[in-house]
């Protein structure tokens, strides 16, 4: 008979790995002693199991789940590199799930949900993920290393979007819009999927929009400071560079307009 112990939890100073002992060996140096060696064997069994749910609890105490209640709200606004996923329901709620998720911050501000650690742990987001419940919504933002996305299931729908991303956060959603308007900056990404009737982007200081596969009608957009921006429009595109910067122009707009200040790059693919 084996005995083991997992553990997957460096935070309390445990090795990772607990030794498997062999309990016929330890049966045979114990034996003839005044305690019969299934004596002791059962009570070292008893010693380790409880080892192991003392350690269990461990782990359960800096990774978890649960859930809250939040109101509800049309805008989310997510920092500190935490991971949010964004759902359509019926109801408002957001869950959370990883380790130290009770040092995120959730904070409803005239219907606008901000979520972010707390002070003693800005940018320690890494490892916690966020499922945000909502009824509608018209504005996602990213910052600071964050992720917020949706796929194609929950796809967000809204009359007017607006998606903004600055300092190396990430925005990757599945939309549809009458009309969206796109802000990135600081090297953060935006990618966009589906369709709008217009588009207005705005590019800067190597920030990266991805609409390759956002098809619009409309678009207007314009890159500044090395910035980049594919874009896909069938009927008219303006675009403006400024400061250097590429745009590259997808789905053949008979109408172009093209400004450009400073230099960059317009690629009609």
């Amino acid at each position: 008979m084996m005995i083991g112990v997992f553990f997957d939890n460096r935070k309390y100073g445990i090795s990772q790995y607990a030794h498997i002992i062999p309990v016929h060996k330890i049966s045979e140096n114990t034996a003839g002693k005044g305690i019969s060696s299934n004596q002791k064997t059962d009570n070292i069994t008893m010693k380790i199991l409880g080892i192991s749910a003392f350690l269990l609890l461990m782990t359960q105490v800096g990774f978890g789940q649960a859930k809250q209640n939040v109101g509800d709200f049309s805008s989310v606004v997510a920092t500190d590199k935490i991971q949010v996923e964004l759902i359509k329901a019926n109801e408002s709620l957001v869950t959370f799930e990883g380790q130290n998720y009770e040092n995120v911050k959730v904070v409803n501000t005239n219907g606008a949900l901000a979520l972010k650690m707390n002070t003693l742990n800005m940018l320690q987001g890494g490892n916690i993920s966020v499922k945000v419940y909502y009824k509608s919504l018209k504005n996602v933002e990213a910052k600071k290393g964050a992720k917020v996305f949706a796929t194609s299931n929950n796809t967000v729908l809204a009359d007017h979007l607006k998606v903004y991303a600055s300092e190396g956060g990430l925005v990757d959603l599945h939309a549809e819009a009458k009309s969206a308007e796109v802000k990135v900056t600081s090297g953060a990404t935006i990618a966009l999927y589906g369709k709008a009737d217009k588009q207005e982007i705005i590019s800067n200081f190597g920030g990266k929009y991805e609409g390759k596969d956002f098809k619009t009608t409309t678009t207007t957009v314009t890159v500044n400071g090395g910035g980049k921006a594919e874009v896909n429009a069938v009927d008219s595109i303006e675009t403006k560079t400024r400061g250097g910067g590429t745009i590259d122009v997808y789905g053949k707009p008979e109408q172009r307009i093209e400004k450009k200040m400073a230099g960059g790059t317009v690629n009609f693919k």
